[in-house]
């Protein structure tokens, strides 16, 4: 994180896409959390690729956290880092 700059970058390797995810636009319930799959609304993604300017990026609202994701063999894998708060 270049604080100064106002960036977050990802140095990986073995990924395909990275997709930064902020809050739902919405906290409200939309599910029974003890059966449903999804009872809360998912998070806002708000950029793709390995930087994100957080000075210029719309839509960033509390934190942002960064979502790496891969193919392989009919599989989907995915690793999500803990979000950074913004002030």
């Amino acid at each position: 994180m270049d604080e100064k700059a106002g960036t977050i970058t990802v140095t990986a390797s073995n990924y395909d896409s990275i997709r930064w995810i902020s809050a739902p636009s919405s906290l409200n319930i939309t599910g029974d959390y003890r059966v449903d799959n999804q009872p809360w609304p998912m998070g806002t993604v708000v950029h793709t690729g390995n930087q994100i300017d957080l000075k210029k990026t719309a839509g960033i609202k509390n934190y942002v956290r960064a979502e790496l994701t891969r193919q392989e063999n009919g599989h989907t894998y995915r690793v999500f880092t803990n979000p950074f708060g913004i002030k």
